[in-house]
């Protein structure tokens, strides 16, 4: 009991708001007001031991954020709250859940230097719609997460790690995209060179189409997820994976899987629930159970047999499927099991055993659960 008391007392003391007195990184905990970007903004902001350095920061008490009030629809950082003090450090998500007002540019330019401008900064303002980028900072789209008014990204060209293409964000080479802001519309195409979409890229943007060169090689885990508006999407020829979550979400309603994909991961299809038809590749060998929980009104078609590393269709997992169609060769398509029946066919493309547990809501055979087997030279049905 004692122990327990004297860990309370400790903290009351660490998140005390006495005047003038210090936190261990040397910033004043006295809260002041002042104005920021020419006077664009009014903020909060505390200073240091030697009265100079200011931090701006989303820690403030009763509000929870750093930013105040905005009078600009363009606003360029600067390096100093006033000509007294001059910025030394700016907290993460100092601009969190910050409202603009109106449609707003903001410009981070090349004379910013003398403050680290945190990753977190600008995540779940609004009304923030564009973003101009001088500085040499290394950006990534973690920047940009929860902006969802930004539908422009500009990086000068001076930049030593990025750059921009038709406001999406690349690295310098241009050969990968990070970032697709999440209040893009419409179409988008990305331009012939590109090799990676990374992690995330488009993640939560509002666009309804995507144009892939057949340079990309490589589409990282989640990149489209929750794009909710996404219909339209032709993968290129040359990706051997489909990594999880990478479509989770959108509105796609017929996909084709280029051959040459082995593996589709968890999650890659989930929550797909427009989606009516999908065509795998004979060249994969490995469909997680889970790629598509939620995609309840799918109809597979399998070229060259169902994997055998698929362990079942479960009702848990993907709750209902149309059909699931196999074939050896594209143009004969033959029902391997449609409304929960098994059709009678040869099954001699298949190459191990595989099972299909249709689950509680799956057909009944005799009244009793369908829990159906197929073998590599027919078929055995067992209730």
């Amino acid at each position: 009991m004692k122990r327990i008391v004297f860990l309370f007392v400790a903290l009351v003391t660490v998140v005390s708001y006495a005047a003038e007195t210090y936190l261990e990184d040397g910033y004043s905990q006295t809260v002041y007001q002042g104005t920021w970007c020419g006077g664009a903004l009014k903020v909060y902001f505390r200073k240091s031991r030697d009265g100079q350095t200011v931090f701006l920061g989303n820690w403030y008490p009763s509000t929870g954020k750093a930013i105040w009030g905005s009078n600009s629809t363009n606003i360029t950082l600067d390096s100093s709250v006033s000509s007294t003090y001059k910025i030394g450090r700016v907290a993460e998500r100092a601009f969190q859940f910050f409202d603009f007002g109106k449609p707003t540019t903001v410009t981070v330019p090349n004379s910013i230097e003398s403050y680290v401008i945190p990753t977190t900064m600008f995540n779940d303002c609004k009304n923030l719609v564009a973003l101009r980028i001088y500085k040499n900072m290394n950006l990534s789209h973690e920047f940009f997460n929860g902006i969802v008014d930004l539908k422009e990204i500009y990086v000068d060209s001076a930049n030593a790690y990025n750059t921009s293409y038709d406001g999406l964000l690349y690295n310098k080479e241009k050969t990968k995209l990070l970032c697709c802001p999440e209040g893009r519309t419409g179409a988008v195409s990305l331009p012939t060179g590109v090799t990676e979409i990374g992690e995330g890229a488009f993640v939560d943007s509002l666009i309804t189409s995507v144009e892939i060169p057949d340079s990309v090689t490589e589409i990282g885990w989640s990149a489209f997820g929750n794009c909710i508006n996404l219909t339209t999407v032709k993968l290129p020829p040359r990706i051997n994976s489909i990594l999880p979550w990478t479509f989770q979400g959108t509105a796609i309603e017929e996909l084709v899987i280029p051959d040459g994909v082995a593996d589709i991961g968890w999650y890659a299809f989930r929550y797909c629930d427009k989606l009516r038809q999908i065509v795998m590749p004979e060249s994969l060998k490995s469909l997680d159970i889970e790629a598509l929980q939620g995609a309840t009104n799918v109809t597979v078609f399998f070229k060259g047999g169902v994997p055998k590393a698929i362990p079942q269709f479960g009702v848990d997992k993907f709750d209902k499927i149309s059909g699931v169609y196999s074939a050896k060769h594209a143009a004969e398509w033959r029902s391997v099991v449609t409304d929960g029946k098994w059709k009678n066919m040869s099954m001699r493309q298949f190459e191990a055993t595989v099972t299909f547990n249709l689950g509680e809501q799956g057909s009944r055979i005799g009244g009793g659960l369908l829990t159906q087997t197929v073998e590599h030279h027919g078929l055995s049905c067992h209730s």
